[in-house]
């Protein structure tokens, strides 16, 4: 199971030109941060997308951001401007794509943004609708059993009645 799309907000970085995969240096590329966190097994674990327009890094004529070490420690200051005082790293090479730059985040991140998620999803006018409606549904189950009850006591009566006296 996974969760993903978890937006955390919009940064900005730069490279410096020295990935082994790209030697161009651009200044104040706008990125949208995204997160997707999966579940197996016990495991969580979590990865951040930093997308990128092509109008300011173009893969086909740039290569990929992936290794240049100015774009990773601009992408995690932005992520502590955002409230998240964690670290990301580069995630595999083949994770990189003509869209975004691909980051593992550590367990603990992805765990605090699931207990954000939820907590923040627990106090949503959806949440609160599904409660009342649950709640709504439970008196209505209960009021049937009751009348269930009530069925089963008047044909247990009336059995009853019907046993020959003497």
């Amino acid at each position: 199971m996974k969760i993903s799309g978890i937006k955390l907000g919009k940064i900005h970085a730069s490279t410096s030109g020295d990935g082994h995969y790209s030697k161009v240096k651009v200044l104040d590329i706008p990125l949208l941060i995204e997160v997707e966190i999966g579940f197996s097994n016990n495991i969580i674990a979590g990865y951040l997308k930093a997308y990128f327009d092509k109008a300011f890094w173009n893969v086909a004529s740039h290569d990929i951001i992936y290794t240049d070490k100015q774009f990773e420690k601009d992408v995690n200051s932005g992520i502590k401007n955002l409230g998240y005082n964690y670290d990301v790293h580069y995630s595999e090479q083949g994770g990189q794509t003509d869209d975004y730059v691909h980051f593992d985040i550590p367990r603990e991140f992805a765990i605090d943004l699931l207990e954000e998620v939820f907590t923040s999803y627990s106090h949503s006018k959806e949440f609160d609708d599904m409660a009342k409606f649950k709640n709504e549904r439970i008196k209505s189950l209960r009021s049937k059993i009751k009348e269930l009850e009530e069925l089963v006591e008047k044909i247990r009566v009336k059995r009853i009645e019907m046993i020959p006296k003497g």
